[in-house]
C-alpha cells in the first residue's frame, strides 16, 4: 500500500513538472481525501499547449456488463488520453486507456534464470486472469521497483514496452503474448527512488500513441497530434534547424524542440504505414533494428521504418521494383537502403545471398514472402500478383 501510494504521487510530479500539465486548483485535497479515505480519485490534467488532456484515476472499476460495481475489477491506476473538447476518447482511436498496477515484489529481471517472481506471470494474472485489458483493450503495465540494491544500474533489464514479444519462443508463450505483434499492449516499467525516466518514457509514449490512428493506415499522413519532447516535455517544435546542425536526412518529417534543441522525426512503416518516433537513443520508446539502431521496428506489424532510398552503387547487379520484369526463380542481394520493398536482382549468382522463389501466398499490401530453396523464409518482398 505505501508503494502503491508513492506511485500515486510520482504520477502527479510527473504529469505536473515533465509534462507542464495543469491540475485543478483542489488537487492537494483531493488527493489527501482519496488517501486516508482510502477513495477513489479521478483527475482530468489539462495540455492546452500539447493539445490533449490526461485523465488520471486512482482505483477505478473498469467496465464490465451485468456485474455489480463493487465487483468489477480495479486496478490501481488508469491514465485516459483525452482530446481537449473531448469528454471521453475518441471513438476509432485504439488503446487510449492505460491501465497500471503497482507491485512492490522483488521480481527477476525479464530473461534472468532463478526461483523468484516472474514479471510474466504477474502480467498474465492481471491480463490473462484478471482481464484488465478489457473492454476496450486497454494498455496494462506494472510498475515495480526491482529487485536488489543494483536494480537502477539494470534499469533496461527491468523494463519493457510492448515494442516486441516478452517471450521469443513461441511455444512458451501466454496466448495474450501470441495475439499478433505485442503493439505497446503490455509490459512493465522499473519505478523506484532515483529512478524517474522509464515511468517518464512509458506517460511519453501514451501520450503519443492514445490518440494516434494511423495503426495499418498506410497513407503516410503527418500526425495528426502535436508531437512533445521527450527531454523537457515541451511542444513547442520548429521546422528549422539549430545553427551548425547537420541537415536531418528527412527535412520534412523533423522538427526542433525550441526549449531544449532536441531533434523530433516521425516516419512510417515500410509494411503497414503506422506511424513510427524516432527520440532519440535514450527516449525512443519503439524497439530498434539490432544491427541499425537509427532504424525502428514496427509493434503493429513487425517490419521497420520506410528508409530513405540510397543512389545504387556501380556494380554488377540492378536495383529495381518493376518486379513484373523479372523471372521466378531469381538470385537476390540485399540493398544496401535497407529498405525492404526494394531488392537487387544479380546478374551475377556468385554476388547473390541466395536463390529465391516467390511464393503466391499474400501477406499485407502487397507484399510476399522469399522462400529459398530450402523452404526457409528469408525475408519479405513488394511483388506484384503476377509473379
Amino acid at each position: 500500500m505505501i508503494y502503491e501510494r508513492w506511485c500515486l504521487l510520482r504520477l502527479v510530479a510527473t504529469l505536473r513538472t515533465h509534462f507542464h500539465l495543469s491540475p485543478p486548483s483542489d488537487l492537494q485535497g483531493r488527493l489527501l481525501e482519496s488517501v486516508t479515505g482510502e477513495k477513489a480519485l479521478s483527475v482530468r490534467f489539462e495540455g492546452p499547449a500539447l493539445g490533449r488532456d490526461v485523465l488520471l484515476e486512482y482505483q477505478p472499476r473498469l467496465q464490465r456488463d451485468g456485474v455489480p460495481e463493487q465487483q468489477r475489477p480495479n486496478p490501481d491506476f488508469m491514465l485516459t488520453v483525452l482530446a481537449r473538447d473531448h469528454d471521453a476518447p475518441i471513438p476509432g482511436t485504439p488503446r487510449s486507456r492505460l491501465v497500471l498496477d503497482a507491485k512492490c515484489k522483488p521480481f527477476l529481471a525479464l530473461g534472468e534464470a532463478g526461483s523468484g517472481l516472474s514479471l510474466v506471470e504477474e502480467l498474465d494474472e492481471l491480463i490473462g486472469r484478471k482481464k484488465y485489458h478489457e473492454p476496450d483493450d486497454h494498455r496494462v503495465f506494472v510498475l515495480h521497483p526491482g529487485s536488489g540494491s543494483d536494480a537502477a544500474q539494470r534499469e533496461a533489464s527491468y523494463c519493457h514496452l510492448g515494442g516486441s514479444h516478452l517471450v521469443s519462443t513461441k511455444e512458451e508463450r501466454k496466448p495474450w503474448d501470441d495475439e499478433g505483434y505485442p503493439d505497446h499492449r503490455y509490459g512493465f516499467v522499473l519505478l523506484r527512488p532515483g529512478v524517474a525516466d522509464p515511468l517518464i518514457r512509458l506517460i511519453l509514449m501514451h501520450l503519443y500513441l492514445g490518440l494516434d490512428d494511423s495503426i495499418g493506415a498506410y497513407d503516410n499522413r503527418r500526425p495528426a497530434w502535436t508531437r512533445i519532447c521527450p527531454a523537457c516535455g515541451s511542444a513547442e517544435l520548429t521546422a528549422e534547424a539549430p545553427a551548425g546542425t547537420p541537415m536531418s536526412v528527412h527535412p520534412e518529417r523533423t522538427d526542433w524542440c525550441v526549449g531544449c534543441g532536441r531533434m523530433l522525426v516521425w516516419n512510417y512503416s515500410g509494411g503497414c504505414g503506422t506511424h513510427l518516433f524516432k527520440l532519440g537513443g535514450h527516449w525512443t520508446f519503439h524497439d530498434t533494428h539490432p544491427l541499425n539502431p537509427y532504424n525502428i521496428r514496427c509493434p503493429h506489424c513487425g517490419d521497420f521504418m520506410k528508409m530513405r532510398e540510397s543512389t545504387p552503387e556501380p556494380d554488377d547487379s540492378v536495383e529495381t521494383d518493376d518486379w513484373g520484369e523479372l523471372d521466378c526463380p531469381f538470385w537476390l542481394v540485399p540493398c544496401s537502403s535497407m529498405n525492404r520493398g526494394i531488392l537487387r536482382k544479380a546478374r551475377d549468382p556468385s554476388s547473390a545471398v541466395c536463390c529465391v522463389w516467390a511464393s503466391q501466398g499474400l501477406l499485407r499490401n502487397g507484399w510476399r514472402p522469399l522462400w529459398s530453396r530450402s523452404g526457409a523464409v528469408i525475408g519479405s518482398a513488394q511483388l506484384p500478383t503476377c509473379i
